[in-house]
């Protein structure tokens, strides 16, 4: 085991040295020389005359007096005498004569300063275009040889120009250019490569010597507009911008819409006279795969219309006249609201060129079902309270509606005996806690396990009849999820609903009773009672 430490050559203590000082003090000195080394010149061979405490040199290679026999040491006045010490790898100075911050690396001293401000240097084009063996900051790149790779080198930085046109071949693992396709140079143009720790290089920017850097490019490195002036302006192809602000792209501009793109986008104008607008586009010019239509004519009015490459996914949304007569349809992939033409309102689901109506509001306020006796009000889990009404709700019961019609068995006339002295009166668990049992009312009825046993007694399937009602309990979980925000990943938080469960795992129920049915069945209990008491009559 060494006795001194492997970067610095510091004296460990040993154990039970009785001069520990003398070694701990060695060690402070040798730090005080190597850490911010600073340097009053660089290969000096002779020493001053009169050195202070703590100045320190780097020697030359043919030192004198004091100092011979120690080329190219770190030489440290302590005590008003010398110490000389071997420079390491990664040693860095500061030279006071000169101003240059210099390293030690491989046997030799490098100013960081002429890094930096190093004259450029040519490098022929070639398959591998070594950058990294450049040796300075500045490169420039000659020839026409197409170029796949910039060599290995790691850690490295380079400026590089191109003194004429040359292919540089992407590669999404060791040579990575901007937009992620090969691209071909000019002569003047600048691109920034930097190497990371396994040698693959990437590009960091590119600039086109053509380029004035005020002009947009397109993704092919073309220029969008000619200057900065939209009055009068060509644009490529047979696009233009007339002195008027209409604007054509792949046509010409003007003569009736305001906006014309060919193919993809169609359409668009503004009439002064009686506010009508009117904005249109089609997708790949077929009307048929409307991507988005507006129109909007007197008071209020605005329409839009989205198909997807005209399949049945749609997103919509219109209105026409005043807003007394107004429309509008607001879709996405769920439900979506509605106010139709004829003032009816719905929310729907299924975004098809045909939605299909969840629930409507007609005209007359009449709030309305999707479809017929197909949809519930409220749920076992998510119950409606108190519901307020003029009248009685009414069921369908004409014969044509009903099959299988017959009068009660004997043993369904036991049950429904049994349940004529099953009624109760009780308190919910909710109100109880919610106001104290002498606060929350009491209630007359039956209760759900009492029915069931009634069936069970005469052998009959309590959950074949429609009076009772078991339902699974669900509930409203809150969850996360990741969603991408302006290309960034996001943390969102939404609800969802899912089955209840008890600790044991296994599924919570809710327990129910129809009244309606349970009332008629009793009462038939009920009028067999009458009749029976009837017939003993003398």
């Amino acid at each position: 085991m060494s006795d001194n430490t492997p970067r610095l050559a510091l004296p460990e203590l040993a154990a039970d040295d009785a001069q520990n000082h003398l070694v701990h003090n060695e060690a402070l000195i040798q730090l005080d020389a190597f850490v911010d080394l600073y340097l009053l010149g660089q290969f000096v061979n002779a020493p001053p005359s009169s050195p202070a405490d703590g100045d320190a040199y780097l020697v030359g290679g043919s030192p004198t007096g004091a100092w011979s026999g120690y080329a190219y040491k770190i030489a440290y006045c302590i005590d008003g005498a010398w110490r000389f010490y071997t420079p390491f790898n990664g040693l860095r100075a500061y030279e006071a004569t000169t101003g240059a911050f210099i390293v030690y690396a491989g046997g030799t001293w490098t100013d960081w300063n002429s890094l930096i401000s190093s004259n450029e240097v040519s490098v022929a084009s070639a398959a591998t275009c070594d950058l990294g063996a450049a040796g300075s900051l500045f490169v420039q790149i000659t020839g026409t040889t197409a170029i796949t790779s910039f060599g290995a080198a790691a850690n490295k930085l380079r400026f590089v120009r191109f003194a004429g046109a040359l292919t540089l071949t992407h590669n999404a693992a060791s040579l990575i250019l901007l937009g992620g396709a090969s691209r071909t140079t000019a002569a003047g143009d600048v691109g920034i490569y930097a190497s990371d720790g396994s040698g693959n290089w990437r590009e960091r920017g590119y600039s086109l010597a053509a380029n004035n850097p005020s002009d947009v490019l397109t993704a092919t490195n073309t220029k969008t507009l000619t200057n900065k002036t939209l009055g009068a302006t060509t644009l490529p192809g047979s696009g233009s911008i007339d002195s008027s602000g209409n604007v054509g792209i792949g046509v010409a501009a003007g003569g009736g819409p305001k906006l014309a793109v060919n193919g993809a986008i169609q359409g668009g104008s503004v009439s002064a006279t009686n506010g009508t607008i009117l904005l249109q586009a089609k997708y790949d010019g077929n009307p048929a795969q409307t991507v988005f239509t507006g129109y909007a004519t007197g008071a209020v009015g605005l329409g839009q219309y989205m198909y997807q490459n005209g399949s049945s996914t749609w997103l919509s949304s219109y209105a026409y006249g005043s807003i007394g007569r107004s429309a509008l349809i607001v879709g996405s992939t769920g439900l979506f609201f509605w106010v139709a033409p004829e003032q009816n309102v719905a929310v729907g689901s299924a975004l098809t060129t045909q939605p299909t109506i969840k629930f409507q509001v007609d005209a007359n306020g009449t709030l309305l079902p999707g479809t017929d006796n197909s949809q519930n009000v409220g749920s076992a889990s998510l119950r409606w309270g108190t519901v307020y009404a003029g009248t009685g709700t009414i069921n369908t019961s004409g014969a044509a509606t009903k099959t299988n019609v017959r009068a009660l068995s004997d043993a369904e006339i036991a049950v429904a005996k049994t349940l004529a002295g099953n009624v109760r009166i009780f308190q919910f668990c909710d109100a109880v806690a919610a106001k104290g049992a002498d606060a929350a009312r009491l209630h007359a009825g039956m209760i759900y396990e009492d029915v069931m046993a009634a069936f069970a007694a005469q052998g009959l399937d309590p959950e074949r009849y429609g009076i009772v009602c078991r339902d699974a309990a669900m509930k409203t979980v809150t969850k996360t999820r990741s969603v991408q925000v302006e290309g960034a990943d996001v943390e969102e938080t939404y609800e969802v609903s899912e089955p209840d469960l008890d600790a044991a795992g296994a599924p919570k129920w809710v327990l129910g009773l129809r009244y309606s049915e349970l009332a008629q069945f009793v009462t038939a209990g009920l009028a067999a009672r009458l009749a029976a008491l009837e017939a003993k009559k003398p």
